[in-house]
């Protein structure tokens, strides 16, 4: 594999960081593009690959066959133009950018090519990301698996259809701000009480690690785990009291719902 990778901001750059330290590709066999000489400099720097500026795009992809672009969603179309003469025949193209339809890829490419839609989050920076994947009719199984190995190196993997990518961007994308959100209301709860500013934040992180490294070590279902931890008349119960009270659940579900939606409309208007 020769990637090359169009963005090498935070999320791209996580990308290469994840695929060089887990060793699925070597530091011989990436190359990167940025906007300006400085920041090419200073990613070169940091990442130990070449890196260049976006006007050298078409040569980077002419030397690859895996592409990830990797630039804001109002710029996907003409970052895809650019490099439309250096795609071949041999060439995977990756997308990340939210709310950017396979379709859109595949008509500024204006030939057949396999094409990867991919949503990770935040969280890739520190390989934990939730990532979700879509392929459009071209890509093989083969291909598919490929991609899934590049991004199982920052996180996890799901392939789904393009029609929940949307869920996934509220969910995932969007789910990072709202845990914290909830965090903080736990932090400022505990501050509240008498706990130390710094102490509380500590163990509030370290709650929602070890709560969520729990439910997946067996799957035990979110419900399955409160309840195993609310007694009788206790503590837990009288604090979820008054979180119903407030329409904790409700609120979150709609928030996704409004993520969703909004996802679906900034997809209307590109």
């Amino acid at each position: 594999m020769k990637l090359a990778v169009l963005g090498a901001g935070n999320i791209g750059g996580a990308l290469i960081a994840g695929l060089l330290d887990t060793g699925q590709v070597s530091r011989d066999a990436i190359r990167a593009t940025v906007l300006d000489d400085a920041e090419a400099a200073e990613a070169s720097a940091r990442l130990k690959i070449p890196v260049v500026t976006t006007r050298e795009n078409a040569e980077v992809v002419a030397q690859s066959n895996v592409v990830v672009v990797c630039v804001k969603p109002h710029q996907v179309s003409e970052v895809i133009g650019g490099i439309r003469d250096a795609v071949g025949p041999g060439h995977i193209l990756i997308t990340i950018a939210a709310a950017v339809p396979l379709a859109t890829v595949e008509g500024a490419l204006g030939k057949p090519a396999p094409v990867f839609r991919v949503m990770p989050n935040l969280a890739m920076t520190v390989r934990e990301s939730a990532t979700a994947i879509s392929a459009n009719s071209v890509a093989t199984e083969e291909q598919r698996a490929l991609v899934e190995e590049i991004f199982q190196t920052v996180g996890t993997v799901a392939f789904i259809p393009e029609t929940m990518m949307h869920a996934v961007t509220a969910l995932a994308g969007s789910g990072p701000a709202f845990v914290c959100t909830v965090l903080e209301g736990l932090i400022s709860g505990a501050v509240k009480v008498g706990l130390p500013h710094a102490v509380a934040t500590a163990m509030a992180e370290q709650m929602v690690l070890g709560t969520a490294k729990r439910l997946r070590a067996d799957g035990t279902p979110p419900a399955v785990l409160r309840d195993q931890v609310t007694t009788p008349g206790g503590t837990t119960i009288a604090g979820l009291h008054e979180l119903e009270k407030g329409g904790l659940r409700a609120s979150l579900m709609s928030a996704v719902e409004a993520a969703t939606k909004r996802s679906q409309e900034i997809e209307e208007k590109l």
